[in-house]
This record gives structure tokens, sequence and C-alpha cells, in this order.
């Protein structure tokens, strides 16, 4: 049995054991107390963590303004001070200052993304900056994506039941 197939019958059999059971890291209904049918619905609507994506300064500016902090920050990073949070929010409000010439945040690169979390959680820890904490988890979600489950494990397809007879006979 390939390791695609021994991952279903592994977590095919933890989630039909018991209520709520997951995969660690699946985000998803249980398989428990389910027909054949609606386990193998369930499994294909299941999902784990992607890698980051790339995000638009359009997404970062709206975030903002919808939550009250846009304004907040350009006028801190007008006169910021010569603090590591300082200088992080005077370049982000640059950067997003540029409008529709804004390049686009390279959250895909490792780099870029721990350069960003930095930069933001560095505006976020001066209370004057009108950051906080949430406001860099919400904009760190912006570049969150999902991956269907039955692909990371090496599933060239949504489960079937083709699948679940070549696993061993799933039911």
């Amino acid at each position: 049995m390939n390791a695609a197939y021994s991952a279903l019958v592994s977590a095919w059999n933890a989630s039909s054991a018991s209520a709520g059971a997951l995969p660690s890291g699946v985000a998803g209904a249980s398989l428990f107390g389910l027909s054949t049918d609606a386990k193998i619905a369930a499994l294909n609507a299941w999902t784990i963590a992607g890698p980051p994506c790339d995000v638009q300064p359009a997404d970062v500016v709206a975030y903002l303004a919808l939550n009250g902090k846009f304004a907040a920050l350009l006028k801190y990073a007008q006169s910021p001070p010569a603090t590591p949070a300082g200088v992080a929010a005077a370049n982000f409000a640059a950067v997003i200052g540029l409008g529709s010439n804004a390049p686009v945040f390279g959250m895909s690169n490792p780099t870029t993304y721990a350069a960003i979390e930095g930069m933001l959680t560095a505006v976020a820890s001066d209370s004057n900056s009108g950051l906080q904490t949430s406001d860099v988890t919400a904009l760190m979600a912006l570049s969150a994506t999902t991956t269907p489950w039955w692909q990371s494990v090496g599933l060239t397809s949504p489960v079937n039941t083709n699948d679940l007879a070549a696993a061993g006979g799933l039911t």
C-alpha cells in the first residue's frame, strides 16, 4: 500500500473511532457515525494550513481602514519615535501609502514573511501606534491559505469509493 493510502486508512480509522476526532492539523468534520458516502464527502472537505500567499497592499489598507486603524497608523508614522516600532511604522506606512504603485507583500517568501511579521510586531509593541497584537494576527492571516487534506497526503484527486477499495476496503 502506498503512503497516500496508508495516510487515508489512518485518518479514516482515527476520525471514525470517536466523535470530534480529526487527524492533527485538520479542519473539518469528524467521520464518526457517518455513512460511507457522508464520510467521503466530509473527508474531501477536510483542509490543512497551506503555504502563505502574497498579499495585495489594498487588502492591508482595507483591513486597517475597516478597523479604524489606518488614520492612527499614518499619524503615528508621520512623526515616529526613534525606536524600532517607529522605524517599522514609517517604513510600513511608506509602502502602503504608495497606493496602486505599492509592491505586493511577498508573504510566500519565508524571509519576507518573517520580516513583515517582525515589523508589525514592533509597531504593535508601541501602544501609541494604534496597532495591537490582534491586528498583527489579523494582518498576517491575510496570507493564510488552505490545502485539501487529500492533496496534502499525496492523492491526486478527491477520495472516492475506488480509493476506499484500494486502501483495503474502508467503509
